[in-house]
């Protein structure tokens, strides 16, 4: 009886923290933002425009976060999402709101993994920036608020990368080739491959461009005499013996990219899917021109549901 117990409190608290916060701040919080309120995953990508720089805001909303109601050709939802800018002394840079709707034939759909994502693009001058993005949805009038920082980068000056966004896959379209976005928050939605798509800016005709992608474990302890996790609260989870050491890379792939003309180079890239649970994903760039080497390094942490288990915990409960 006691061990049911506390299995039962521990499945009504993933994603609880072990700190400071108590189960039922947890649960009371956390389950609401999550299953009720329009809460959505933000993401930023800096790009070179004609114009100068320009920050796309990608914002990811999941059809179980909004409200849907019957309609005669389906299950119809909205919602409101408003982007205020600041800079970094607070001001209010620029403003964009816009209202999406869909709509869907069948019930499955509202309540299955699915999403609305769709991007503002800004143009601004180089410099911090803070996004407060709000959505509402349509029917209950929630509102969930959520605040990006983010660089504005100056690609016009020595080579710059643009930030990589990550796909799924790209398709034919009637104006050509259309890449299909995938926010590292929809990782466990992958299924064939994993794309890559970034630009590099300033390249000149003659320079040779490196580009080594890795996969790497997350090592959870090299310690045989930690003591188990305890079953009750607070939760301990194996996430939070987790280093920054993610030492075992498992898979590698690299590539060079000779400019044959001065100006933007864009670089397409398809990767096996990662593997299930934490995996930290490694990108190093380098590039040479005239002997002078420049590197840059990246790194994003995922983590991927094992389709295998139907309770598994996603990357936000870990």
């Amino acid at each position: 009886m006691r061990n049911a117990i506390a299995i039962l409190l521990m499945l009504m608290t993933a994603g609880c923290s072990s700190g400071r916060e108590t189960a039922s701040e947890c649960y009371s919080t956390e389950k609401f933002r999550r299953s009720v309120t329009p809460s959505f995953s933000p993401f930023v990508m800096n790009v070179h425009a004609a114009g100068g720089s320009r920050s796309d805001i990608y914002l990811q909303m999941p059809f179980q976060h909004l409200r849907f109601e019957k309609k005669a050709n389906g299950f119809g939802a909205s919602y409101t999402a408003t982007i205020i800018v600041r800079n970094s002394k607070d001001e209010i840079v620029v403003t964009k709101e816009t209202e999406r709707t869909i709509l869907v034939r069948t019930y499955d759909e509202t309540v299955s993994p699915r999403f609305d994502l769709f991007f503002q693009s800004f143009l601004l001058p180089a410099g911090d920036y803070a996004a407060e993005i709000s959505a509402m949805d349509g029917l209950s009038q929630l509102r969930f608020t959520q605040s990006v920082p983010f660089t504005a980068d100056d690609h016009e000056r020595t080579f710059r990368p643009s930030t990589i966004l990550y796909l799924d896959g790209m398709q034919e379209g009637k104006d050509g080739v259309v890449l299909r976005p995938m926010l590292p928050a929809s990782f466990s939605l992958l299924r064939d491959s994993l794309g890559t798509y970034q630009e590099f800016y300033n390249l000149r005709s003659g320079d040779s461009l490196h580009i080594s992608d890795e996969y790497a474990v997350h090592r959870m302890t090299d310690e045989e005499n930690t003591p188990p996790a305890p079953m009750a609260p607070p939760i301990v989870t194996p996430a939070d013996r987790c280093g920054s050491n993610a030492d075992s890379v498992y898979y590698r792939s690299d590539t060079t990219v000779a400019a044959f003309k001065n100006g933007i180079t864009p670089v397409l890239r398809f990767h096996p899917v990662p593997a299930d649970g934490g995996n930290e994903i490694r990108r190093t760039i380098i590039v040479l021109h005239d002997n002078v080497r420049d590197t840059f390094r990246y790194t994003q942490n995922i983590f991927r549901r094992d389709h295998r288990l139907r309770a598994s915990l996603t990357l936000e409960e870990l």
